[in-house]
């Protein structure tokens, strides 16, 4: 079951940090014409005896825009920057494939 969402419009067209995503990003989008984006949040995560012990970490994540009641499709396999160039270039893999194919 597909996951929407409402990103902030804050988050969106903005560049993640990292060059090579940013340019994966672009190709998928003019080769697909959907609409993808890559939000980059910062995040905390606390352990350890009342929660003392902090560690900050950077999350990325995929959305796909699908119109309707949730605008945005968070794709849920993505949580970094390894699982989303990992997409990015399966996309841009599965695309070029299927033209291929199709001749």
């Amino acid at each position: 079951m597909p996951i929407t969402t409402f990103p902030h419009d804050g988050e969106l067209n903005q560049p993640t940090g990292d060059a090579e995503i940013d340019e994966l990003l672009a190709e998928v989008k003019r080769n697909t014409g959907r609409n993808y984006q890559v939000v980059t949040r910062r995040a905390v995560e606390r352990s350890g005896p009342f929660g003392l012990r902090k560690r900050e970490f950077t999350r990325m994540s995929v959305y796909l825009e699908v119109g309707g009641m949730g605008p945005w499709q968070w794709l849920s396999c993505t949580q970094d920057a390894a699982t989303v160039r990992a997409y990015l270039l399966g996309m841009l893999g599965g695309h070029d494939d299927c033209l291929r194919s199709n001749g």
